[in-house]
């Protein structure tokens, strides 16, 4: 139903206002961000988030399990995906800045992607501010299941919205997103 209700309010006239960006930059870390994601991955927080999202996988076409309210998959023929919605009953605002990063991170060291583009974005509309950052990732090789992936982070007047992740399903392969979640985790 959530589907149908986002297409049609956003076929709907007037429904986007587009945002004024108000700039738009490379993601750079300072040395303060850095150490403080070296301590997070210190204490394992990304792992039980990861088995969160793992096994909503798995769960996703079973019925008799109620779906997890903070996790939406994106499964169409060309591109697989996931929307984490921000909850603070469940996780810290870094978990979740953490949580990005550890996703680009990963595919990148350990899964063989190679960065394409970073870009951090804000945008300005009537009634909030956006900050956008995303990774763009690319694999090359004709083993990967995934050869694109692009992992972004919303905030909405600074406060931690949503991380989105959308992976390109490289041409003649069956891919397995639950597959690429639990070798993410296993890293």
């Amino acid at each position: 139903m959530k589907l149908l209700d986002y297409l049609k309010n956003s076929l709907s006239e007037g429904y986007r206002e587009e945002g004024r960006v108000v700039s738009s930059e490379p993601i750079q870390r300072s040395k303060d961000y850095c150490l403080g994601y070296a301590k997070w991955l210190k204490t394992n927080k990304h792992q039980a988030m990861l088995e969160k999202l793992y096994n909503a996988s798995l769960n996703q076409k079973d019925f008799d399990i109620p779906e997890d309210p903070a996790i939406n998959f994106l499964m169409i023929p060309k591109i697989n995906g996931f929307t984490l919605q921000y909850d603070a009953r469940r996780w810290k605002e870094e978990d979740f800045k953490y949580l990005f990063e550890y996703f680009a991170t990963c595919l990148m060291q350990e899964h063989g992607f190679e960065l394409v583009a970073s870009a951090k974005e804000v945008a300005k509309y009537t009634d909030r501010v956006e900050t956008v950052e995303r990774y763009k990732l690319k694999n090359v090789k004709d083993e990967v299941d995934y050869s694109d992936v692009l992992v972004r982070l919303s905030l909405i007047d600074n406060e931690v919205s949503t991380i989105k992740f959308c992976a390109t399903c490289t041409k003649k392969r069956i891919t397995n997103l639950s597959h690429l979640l639990k070798k993410i985790a296993a890293a």
